[in-house]
């Protein structure tokens, strides 16, 4: 099972962001990506089910 989590806002604090994204490793623990959209921030973890490579992300 993957993970996404997402905070509208430009007042996003990246640092609380991250220590909440933190608590889904679980749900993901083969990569992760946190993209600032200038809106707010976007986190996605991945669990990877059907190999590594990079075109799965």
């Amino acid at each position: 099972m993957c993970s996404i989590m997402g905070y509208c806002g430009v007042t996003a604090d990246l640092t609380k962001f991250e220590m909440g994204f933190e608590k889904t490793i679980s749900r993901g623990p083969d990569d992760c990506r946190i993209i600032d959209t200038g809106d707010g921030l976007l986190g996605f973890r991945r669990l990877s089910i059907m190999g590594l490579t990079p075109s799965g992300m």
